[in-house]
C-alpha cells in the first residue's frame, strides 16, 4: 500500500471520530437532565427580564419554585405563590400595581401603602375600602366612587352634606331652602341613612306642631314658599289670613282662649273670665251661644231684662208688667235654675212679710185677678171686705 493510501485513510478515521465525539456530545446534552435544582441558575436572564411584575426592582426571591413549576411546562401563568400567612408588606411587591393604578389613582391620591387595607390576597378586586371617617350608610352605600370623588379627587373632601349638596340645596323649590334662609346644616333635615332627599322632617323647634298643625302641609301655613317672618300667632294666620272667625274679632284675638290645636270646636269659651266676667249658671250653660248672642253680637247690658224683657212682658201669671212688677228679675228668679216657673217672690222684703198661714196660700187668693199692686195690707179689707 502507497504512502497516500496510508494518509487517506488516516484522515477518514479521523473525521469519523470527530463525528462520533459530536453525535455522543449533542445527545448527552440533550437527553441528559442537567446536574442540580436551582432554577435560578439558568433562569437569571428570564428573572432579570421579567417587567409584569418586576423581579429584580420587587426584590423578588431568586428560588423560582416559589411562584413557578417545571412541570407545567411553561412558566406563565405563576399561580402557585402562597401567601398562606402573609399579612402585611404587600407593597413590597405590588409596588408596581400601586403606581401604576389610576382609578383611583393610588399615588396621586396619596392612599396608604397598605395594600391589606382595601384588599385581600384571593383578588385584587373588587377592593372594600372602609369608609372609617365618613362611614358610608343609605345611599352614599350604594354608589360608584366617582361620584363623590370626582376627578379622582380623594383628598382634602369636605364631610360636611352641603359641600357635595349644594346644588339641590339652591335648586330645590318644595320649599325653596335658599329664599326660605334654610340652615345649610342639612343634617337638621335629612338623615344619611335616608334612602332619597324626600321624607324630610324638618325640627318645628321654635313652633312646635301639636294636635292638627302636625297633619297640615307645610304650604298651608308658609304661603308662596316663605318660610322666614311666618307668624306664630293664632290670630295672624286664622283670621288675618282666612277671616273665617264668624264673632268678628267681637271676642278678642286670643284664639288660644278657647281653642287649641286639637281643633276648633268645640271651643272652650269661658263665660267666667275676661272679657265676659259672666258666669253661666243652670240653664245659661246648656245654651248655644246664639241664643244669646243673636248674628253673633256682643250682649251690651248683664241685666236680665235687657234679655229677657219678652218673658217679662207675655208673663201673665202673674201679669208682670200690670202688676208693676220690678225688672229687677232676679229678686225671683235666680240664675241658677232650669225654668221661669221656680221663681219665688221674697214677701219680706215687700211691706207685708209674710208669716203663719199667709204663707202657704196661693197668691191668687190675695191677688184677685193678677192685681199685685195697691193690695191691701189691713186684715179687715181681705178677711171682711172680701
Amino acid at each position: 500500500m502507497s504512502t497516500n493510501s496510508l494518509i487517506k485513510n488516516a484522515l477518514l478515521m479521523l473525521i469519523i471520530a470527530i463525528i462520533l465525539t459530536i453525535t455522543y456530545t449533542t445527545a448527552n446534552s440533550i437527553f441528559v437532565k442537567p446536574q442540580g435544582t436551582d432554577c435560578y441558575n439558568c433562569h437569571r436572564t428570564h428573572y432579570e427580564a421579567t417587567t409584569n411584575p418586576n423581579h429584580t426592582s420587587n426584590n423578588f426571591p431568586t428560588k423560582c419554585d416559589t411562584c413557578h413549576r417545571a412541570a407545567t411546562g411553561a412558566w406563565r401563568p405563576a399561580s402557585s405563590f402562597n401567601h398562606a400567612g402573609i399579612t402585611s408588606g404587600c407593597y413590597s411587591c405590588h409596588k408596581a400595581k400601586y403606581d401604576s393604578t389610576t382609578n383611583p389613582n393610588h399615588a396621586a391620591s396619596n392612599f396608604p401603602t397598605t395594600c391589606e387595607q382595601c384588599h385581600r390576597t384571593n383578588s385584587w378586586r373588587p377592593a372594600t375600602f372602609s369608609h372609617t371617617k365618613f362611614p358610608l350608610v343609605g345611599i352614599h352605600a350604594t354608589l360608584q366612587c366617582s361620584v363623590c370623588h370626582k376627578g379622582g379627587q380623594y383628598t382634602g373632601l369636605s364631610s360636611d352634606c352641603y359641600s357635595c349638596h349644594k346644588a339641590k340645596y339652591d335648586a330645590t323649590t318644595n320649599p325653596n331652602h335658599a329664599t326660605a334662609g334654610y340652615s345649610t346644616d342639612c343634617t337638621q333635615c335629612h338623615k344619611a341613612s335616608d334612602a332619597s332627599w324626600k321624607g324630610a322632617k324638618f325640627s318645628h323647634t321654635k313652633f312646635p306642631l301639636t294636635g292638627l298643625h302636625t297633619t297640615v302641609d307645610c304650604a298651608k301655613c308658609h304661603l308662596n314658599n316663605q318660610y322666614t317672618g311666618t307668624p306664630r300667632d293664632c290670630n295672624s294666620c286664622h283670621w288675618i289670613r282666612n277671616q273665617r272667625d264668624p264673632w268678628k274679632l267681637l271676642l278678642g284675638q286670643n284664639c288660644e282662649q278657647c281653642h287649641n290645636t286639637s281643633g276648633w270646636k268645640p271651643a272652650n269659651w269661658n263665660h267666667s273670665s275676661a272679657p265676659a266676667s259672666w258666669a253661666l249658671q243652670g240653664i245659661h250653660n246648656t245654651l248655644a251661644c246664639t241664643t244669646c248672642h243673636a248674628n253673633y253680637q256682643q250682649v251690651t247690658s248683664r241685666e236680665c231684662y235687657s234679655c229677657h224683657k219678652a218673658r217679662y212682658d207675655a208673663t201673665t201669671n202673674p201679669n208682670h208688667a200690670t202688676s208693676g212688677f220690678p225688672t229687677t228679675c232676679e229678686q225671683c228668679h235666680k240664675a241658677s235654675d232650669t225654668a221661669w216657673t221656680q221663681g219665688k217672690f221674697n214677701h219680706s222684703i215687700t211691706a207685708f212679710p209674710l208669716t203663719g198661714l199667709h204663707t202657704t196660700v196661693l197668691c191668687s187668693r190675695c191677688h184677685l185677678n193678677n192685681q199685685y199692686k195697691g193690695t191691701p195690707r189691713e186684715c179687715y179689707a181681705c178677711h171682711w171686705t172680701r
